[in-house]
């Protein structure tokens, strides 16, 4: 889940404060809070372990608002087959929010055909409000928001151009993630922010033995978007790829409790 918004009095207090008190965690953590809201472009490099099976990701990333953005993905896999041979695959994928619409247009690597899909941002938006959480733009920040709260940042270290913070799992994160972490049990989790702006430029989640997630952020630039091409939202589908608009499964409504 991504932070709630914080509240006023907190916000006046954090920019009438010293400066000394954006060295604590949680101070970088509400001015990252911040970031992900604001228009960007950026790209993103990450390898990923999963027993044995390593996942090298390069993005792309162009954010207007939670409703506008495109997102393009290579994702290399790296593993072995049956007979312990090496076997590499590429699998592209590109989405794209034009405003009423979320387009998922993924290219297979084995026979290069590709297919498209489409759900309503407004029906991602209600179902995750159902689930008690929110419904957000693929932006970078946002990921490591959602780890930021699985874990109790205790210092920072100040460097000429970066922050660091650096903290553990609680151990009831540590079973709540260790089914998306299929490499180990996340143990830590390494931030570092841009001093100036508090946008992530890299992180790492590290196990017992070895690093899970490692994840860079490069390009970064906070764009203006009545300067953006509107065109860059737009979507077609392209010549000889399937469509479909998959039916998704009624919402369970919450239970109300018997008065």
């Amino acid at each position: 889940m991504i932070p709630k918004p914080l509240l006023a009095p907190f916000l006046l207090a954090l920019f009438s404060a010293p400066a000394i008190a954006q060295e604590s965690p949680q101070a970088w953590l509400s001015r990252l809070n911040t970031v992900v809201s604001r228009p960007i472009e950026a790209k993103q490099s990450m390898t990923r372990d999963a027993n044995g099976t390593t996942f090298i990701t390069e993005t792309s990333f162009l954010i207007a608002d939670k409703n506008h953005f495109r997102v393009s993905t290579s994702q290399k896999i790296e593993g072995r087959d049956e007979q312990g041979e090496p076997v590499t695959s590429v699998v592209e994928l590109l989405n794209v929010a034009d405003g009423s619409w979320l387009w998922m247009q993924v290219t297979d690597p084995v026979s290069g055909q590709g297919q498209v899909r489409r759900v309503e941002l407004k029906e991602m938006a209600g179902r995750a409000k159902a689930a008690g959480s929110n419904f957000t733009a693929m932006h970078p920040a946002a990921f490591i928001l959602e780890l930021c709260e699985l874990v109790e940042f205790e210092s920072v270290s100040l460097e000429k151009d970066r922050v660091i913070l650096k903290a553990d799992f609680s151990e009831d994160a540590k079973s709540k993630l260790i089914g998306g972490f299929r490499g180990g049990v996340p143990r830590t989790l390494t931030l570092v922010l841009d001093r100036q702006t508090a946008f992530p430029v890299h992180f790492t989640v590290d196990s017992y033995h070895k690093v899970l997630v490692d994840c860079t952020f490069t390009d970064i630039i906070f764009v203006d978007p009545k300067k953006i091409d509107e065109k860059e939202f737009v979507f077609k589908v392209p010549d000889g790829l399937s469509f479909n608009q998959p039916v998704l499964p009624p919402q369970r409504k919450a239970k109300t409790p018997n008065k």
